[in-house]
């Protein structure tokens, strides 16, 4: 019975060792998965994202300078369309001749004038 109650004794020896190993590596799985511990770890990958996509858009920039401007230009005159479509307008105003039609078309234009507003108020 020696060999039997020693060959017993080794076995329950190695499933405390497993149960043991097993133990610590639910604790550590309990501590990678709380809440803080997945903000922190989730907010380091978010750095790292934001830095890799800052480094990679500087490195675009630099080396697409002209690209860069047109962009920047074409967003400020995005930006200042209406100012500039406004000033454009009244630029245009005035050097344009004023457009008048001759005696006959202006005649026609009255009558027909008239008509839609005497077809309005009905």
């Amino acid at each position: 019975m020696g060999k039997l109650d020693r060959l017993l004794a080794e076995q329950r020896a190695a499933r405390d060792e497993a149960r043991a190993e097993l133990g610590r590596l639910l604790d550590h799985a309990k501590r990678d998965l709380a809440p803080a511990t997945l903000g922190r770890r989730l907010m380091s990958e978010v750095r790292h994202a934001v830095a890799l996509a800052a480094t990679t858009a500087g490195e675009a920039a630099n080396d697409n300078r002209g690209l860069l401007g047109a962009v920047a230009t074409a967003a400020l005159v995005w930006l200042a369309r209406k100012p500039l479509f406004s000033g454009l307008t009244a630029l245009a105003g005035r050097y344009r001749a004023p457009r008048r039609p001759a005696g006959k078309l202006r005649a026609l234009g009255a009558r027909l004038w008239q008509k839609l507003k005497d077809y309005a108020d009905d």
